[in-house]
């Protein structure tokens, strides 16, 4: 079944919004596309209404809050990660644990997303607030399984190969020798 993930707040910055206009077009290619947000926040009565106004209520499933250990089985089901914020996203821990999990992201080209991301390698990034452009690169991997899969492959390596443990600790301990020595 083809699932759309989202995690994360349910406000308006972080773009949920924007993300479920933009599922109404998957929808009418893609009729058993599934969305499953996980998050809670004040808009999620407004959400709910929008999903009900544009016709797509039955393809949501709304989560609520949901614990760590239960966020690898949520990347497990999804078939790819969509962060649509609209802007302040400092860094994006949601687009690593997606890659980790070997899921293509699409995300808004903001902030520290694009940092994580490469376009067009493990994902895509799309202009904030553009539900069609969002909805063309949730389409696009929905129907490319290849691009899909070589996407997956892509995400998973960068993961591994730039934010595994060993990685970071390597990184941080030369960060620290650099500054007790003097040369930072």
């Amino acid at each position: 079944e083809p699932t759309v993930l989202y995690i994360g707040r349910l406000v308006y910055r972080k773009g949920i919004h924007i993300l479920l206009r933009a599922f109404s077009y998957v929808v009418k290619e893609e009729p058993d596309a599934r969305l499953v947000v996980a998050g809670k926040g004040y808009m999620e009565p407004i959400l709910r209404t929008l999903a009900s106004k544009l016709g797509i209520q039955k393809n949501i499933v709304f989560k609520g809050y949901v614990p760590e250990s239960e966020k690898p089985e949520l990347y497990r089901r999804a078939s790819m990660v969509v962060i649509p914020s609209i802007y302040g996203e400092s860094f994006g821990v949601v687009a690593l644990e997606a890659i980790a999990s070997g899921r293509p992201v699409i995300a808004s080209n903001t902030g520290g997303l694009r940092e994580i991301i490469d376009d067009g390698i493990e994902g895509f990034l799309v202009e904030p607030s553009s539900p069609q452009a969002l909805a063309e690169k949730i389409i696009l991997l929905l129907q490319d399984r290849g691009l899909y899969r070589k996407m997956s492959i892509q995400a998973r390596s960068k993961a591994e190969k730039k934010y595994s443990w060993n990685i970071i600790l390597n990184a941080i301990v030369n960060i620290y020798s650099r500054v007790s020595s003097g040369a930072i």
